[in-house]
Order: C-alpha cells, then sequence, then structure tokens
C-alpha cells in the first residue's frame, strides 16, 4: 500500500510582494486562490460575507472585518465554513446600520 500525504500550499514571494504583477499582495492569493474575489450573499434576512479560502494553506489566518465609516472595523461573525468558503456576518449591532463594508483580512499565523 502507498501513503498519500496532502500537499501544503506554498507561499511564493512574501507576504507584500506581487510577484505576478496583478495589484493582489502574494499572501491574500495564497490565503484566497489566485483571482478569487469575496463577495456578498443574501440568506433570509441577513446578507453574508464570503471569503473563498484555500484549504491546504492552514498557515493563514483568513477573516473578516466590517465597518459602518471606512475609520473604524470590527471583526465579523464566522457563520459558514465549507473548506473552500468561509462566510461571515456582521457584529451585533452593525446589521441594521444603512451603509455596511466589508474587508477581508488575511495574515500567517
Amino acid at each position: 500500500p502507498s501513503l498519500s500525504v496532502p500537499r501544503l500550499a506554498t507561499l511564493t514571494g512574501g507576504p507584500h510582494a506581487d510577484t505576478d504583477g496583478d495589484g493582489r499582495p502574494d499572501l491574500v492569493e495564497y490565503a484566497l486562490g489566485e483571482n478569487q474575489d469575496p463577495q456578498f450573499h443574501f440568506t433570509g434576512n441577513s446578507v453574508l460575507f464570503d471569503v473563498p479560502i484555500v484549504a491546504n494553506a492552514d498557515d493563514a489566518i483568513v477573516t473578516a472585518e466590517y465597518s459602518t465609516d471606512l475609520i473604524h472595523w470590527s471583526p465579523g461573525d464566522p457563520a459558514q465554513d465549507n473548506g473552500s468558503l468561509r462566510s461571515f456576518a456582521p457584529p451585533a449591532g452593525m446589521a441594521d446600520a444603512p451603509r455596511l463594508f466589508a474587508r477581508a483580512s488575511v495574515r500567517l499565523r
């Protein structure tokens, strides 16, 4: 019998480098996948922020942050994770804001 070992994702370049010149830092592409964009989706009366993730980039921490003014940011509440997509809900008190912004945050462990 043979033993199969899952291959880990590898960060090329540096966290802040953009080795392929597409305007996205290497760390973001390593954690989210190349040319993958977070998106919103509606479920019932709530909106979730879906962030694609590379499952074997396990040393990358991917979260979401929300803001009503683009100055003060709060962590999103994890809602779902299927291994390739992580969904976040707005923090309590922000879901009904007239204007709501979200961004993905990526850092290494």
